[in-house]
């Protein structure tokens, strides 16, 4: 059984802190939530574990910090989340009984992530959210009167919640397991949805919301309206996960730019590949520590070499291929004048993703 991450990503003061400490009242919490980035391994695995079907809400994960010049480096690894899907352990820990015992305990909570920025990870990772996005964009006085009511709500008002979901546990269950196969394949119908595991996420979340829509008291137009923007929701990730990493885009923006500046400007522009090493016009052959080298010369941002050769394998628009051929060098070759070229170890990409 798996079940999807919840991420709420919203601009600065658009309410996030008051929406999720008014929903941690309803299951009687004045809390709101830990930053990962903060603590070890050991820590996360602690809170990870001390909760059963209650959310964990990571907040303010995305910080990040700079080295020098170069690009955000983060220190949470969202890769950790990973076996947290299926209810897995999320680290295994050794027991000081002189022996090979193990402590790994299974994932029962579920996870929500609360930040400023969407997050930015592994395939796997993305296709196991469901992104919700909070702006600033028509907030009027009414609304804020309104934020400033939730406010004021204290927790044995709302903290009752929880029980009356408890009295629907049965049926909502059996909701789950009438609807959500039935849902999935809805889903996958739908215009720009196509992959599976996509498809099934906002499927839990929606089946989820119409088993609780009697004690939510919602109404048909509510409920539509609901359905509505889950179906935009699984359309948003689905897009997000074909388009290239953000880094990878800065990359090949900062590569097509350095690879066409004019060979010779004195005796007359000479546009030849300044990067591209191979001779196959359906391929791109690049070394990497000669992009990083003239993008310095040419004052080009880029991130640190270890954080870009591990999202340039997930490129897309331009097929990551291989990450050590060896490339008889057309460019050493103009260079040189020696018909038999250069070798040169390069990260290899087909032309057309």
């Amino acid at each position: 059984m798996s079940f999807p991450f919840l991420e709420i990503m919203c601009e600065p003061g658009s309410c996030k802190t008051t929406l999720i400490q008014c929903l941690w009242k309803l299951f009687g919490w004045d809390y709101e939530g830990f930053d990962p980035s903060k603590s070890t391994a050991a820590g996360r695995m602690r809170t990870f574990t001390q909760v059963s079907n209650l959310p964990i809400v990571l907040i303010e994960s995305d910080r990040e910090t700079k080295t020098g010049n170069s690009a955000h480096v983060k220190s949470f690894d969202w890769d950790e989340l990973k076996d947290a899907y299926n209810g897995r352990n999320v680290r295994t820990t050794g027991v000081r009984t002189g022996g090979n015992e193990t402590y790994d305990p299974p994932f029962r909570a579920s996870i929500v992530i609360s930040q400023n920025n969407p997050v930015q990870a592994s395939q796997a990772i993305m296709e196991r959210i469901c992104h919700m996005t909070f702006t600033t964009h028509g907030h009027t006085p009414a609304s804020f009167e309104s934020a400033k009511k939730l406010e004021t709500y204290e927790m044995e008002q709302l903290s009752g919640f929880l029980l009356a979901c408890l009295r629907q546990e049965s049926q909502v269950l059996e909701t789950f397991k009438k609807e959500t196969d039935k849902t999935i394949a809805w889903l996958l119908q739908q215009d720009g949805i196509h992959k599976p595991r996509i498809a099934k996420n906002h499927a839990q979340l929606l089946v989820a919301v119409v088993a609780m829509s009697r004690l939510m008291r919602m109404s048909d137009g509510q409920l539509d309206a609901v359905r509505s923007c889950i179906v935009a929701m699984a359309q948003e990730r689905q897009r997000s996960i074909s388009a290239d990493h953000p880094l990878v885009q800065e990359f090949w923006e900062s590569f097509d730019y350095l690879d066409s500046i004019p060979l010779d400007t004195v005796k007359g522009p000479l546009h030849v590949p300044r990067l591209n090493h191979s001779r196959d016009n359906q391929l791109i052959a690049v070394n990497l520590n000669e992009f990083i080298e003239m993008a310095s010369l040419h004052r080009q941002q880029v991130p640190p070499l270890a954080e870009l050769k591990k999202v340039l394998r997930t490129s897309k628009a331009r097929r990551f291929v291989d990450s050590s051929r060896v490339i008889n060098s057309a460019i050493k070759t103009r260079n040189a004048g020696d018909d038999q070229g250069k070798a040169v170890r390069c990260w290899v990409f087909e032309l057309g993703g």
